[in-house]
């Protein structure tokens, strides 16, 4: 709820915190994720991968420009090479944007930053500033096949849903 409010209060950049929600298979996050990101307009939103975002030569962080949010619904823990580059974008501090083929320049990134994953980002080579920009919810309870609504996201988007969930977020 309050990192939902977070999102609200872009482009204030005081928090520096990205949401991990870390669990097994099955429990929910990324069905979580998709009615969030339903939640925003297409252009405010961004789905870049940490890898993508962590790589040493930032091809694509320019897409972070003008998001609101970025969203990566299973993060890849693995081959994050510039814990750095990834520091800076969620406590948005300049980074260098550097597309193919065109002419790098420095942005300051204001995307709130919402992560799925089954196991926390590979800690090699970071340390306590790396882990201190995480607020963790780790999922834990398992949705049997039996269970599952493949619909549940449609039925919680309506129009209705949608402005309670912003006046939850309030």
């Amino acid at each position: 709820q309050e990192f939902l409010g977070y999102t609200l209060t872009w482009p204030e950049t005081k928090y520096e915190k990205a949401l991990l929600m870390r669990g097994n298979t099955d429990t929910g996050k990324s069905t979580l994720l998709e009615l969030l990101e339903r939640f925003f307009e297409k252009s405010e939103t961004t789905n870049l991968s940490f890898p993508d975002l962590g790589m040493e030569r930032n091809f694509h962080v320019g897409r972070l420009k003008d998001s609101v949010v970025n969203i990566d619904h299973d993060m890849d823990d693995k081959n994050i090479r510039s814990h750095s580059t990834l520091k800076k974008a969620i406590s948005n501090n300049k980074i260098m944007a550097d597309p193919k083929g065109d002419k790098g320049y420095q942005f300051r990134p204001l995307a709130r930053f919402l992560i799925a994953s089954n196991n926390s980002p590979d800690d090699s080579g970071s340390g306590e500033a790396f882990y201190n920009r995480f607020i963790t919810l780790q999922a834990t309870n398992r949705v049997t096949e039996d269970e599952k609504d493949r619909e549940l996201v449609d039925k919680l988007s309506s129009e209705e849903n949608m402005s309670w969930l912003l006046n939850w977020a309030i």
